[in-house]
């Protein structure tokens, strides 16, 4: 009994540590859980400091006080408002222009690296059916390959989990109206 008690502490630690990273650099998607920390914003390359394929609660420590370091950007040991406000909107930018640059990926039909009025307009005539395809081909060669739809297959599974069962179908609670 003394060495569950031992091992759940320990992994209650880990998964703090791994929130206090997530919650400094403000990675933290609406609804996770600050004690949670492995969901979407967890960066398991960047915890995997010396690239063995495993993170140890040391490394993630590491990681939460770089992250940290990263943001007290006048090294006074703690973060403001403004420091984490900053961080904040930092992160939120790259995120904003990693999805345009994939958008422009996506619309751009003649490769360019641009997209142009027709290009655009284009993409808001396709139907649903265009539009699932255009996805689901990631190598926009006209064609799903074998790996391109096993790929969807993930993350829609992904998807399903993060939403409490298969299917994507949220459990049903007394009261929610259904």
């Amino acid at each position: 009994m003394k060495k569950i008690l031992i091992s759940t502490l320990a992994a209650a630690t880990l998964l703090g540590s791994v929130g206090l990273a997530t919650a400094h650099d403000g990675s933290m998607r609406h609804g996770q859980r600050g004690s949670g920390g492995f969901g979407p914003g967890f960066d398991f390359a960047a915890a995997d400091a010396d690239s063995n394929g495993k993170v140890t609660q040391a490394e993630i420590e590491a990681l939460a006080q770089t992250r940290f370091e990263a943001a007290d950007t006048d090294g006074n040991g703690s973060l403001s408002a403004e420091e984490l406000t900053a961080q904040s909107q930092a992160q939120k930018a790259e995120r904003a222009a990693q999805r345009r640059a994939a958008m422009v990926e996506r619309m751009d039909q003649n490769g360019d690296g641009e997209l142009s009025f027709d290009e655009m307009q284009a993409a808001r005539t396709a139907t649903p059916m265009d539009r699932m395809f255009q996805r689901l081909d990631t190598d926009s060669d006209g064609a799903l390959s074998e790996a391109e739809l096993d790929a969807a297959k993930e993350r829609f599974a992904e998807r399903s989990n993060k939403r409490g069962e298969p299917g994507g179908k949220r459990p049903h609670r007394m009261g929610d109206g259904r």
